[in-house]
């Protein structure tokens, strides 16, 4: 019974794999019409319209932003005064 199982889990598996591929072919196409429409300011990627993209911008707190600035501070008057 457990085979069974198995060979299902492994049919289902391919099955979405199969769909993913799709997605994303049909995504390409899609993403060079756009493009080629030259109604966008800036490039439609597949992984934009298939929410796949990362954030570019990650939000930062204050503090780490100064943590960083005195950072970069201290590390530049170092090699400065050398």
């Amino acid at each position: 019974m457990s085979e069974l199982m198995e060979m299902y889990q492994a049919y289902v598996e391919e099955e979405k794999r199969q769909w993913e591929m799709e997605y994303d072919r049909t995504a390409w196409f899609v993403s060079h019409i756009m493009n080629a429409s030259g109604n966008y300011k800036r490039p439609i990627t597949p992984d934009k319209l298939l929410n796949k993209a990362k954030d570019s911008n990650p939000r930062v707190t204050i503090e780490e932003r100064q943590a960083t600035l005195k950072e970069l501070q201290a590390k530049f008057q170092k090699t400065a005064n050398q």
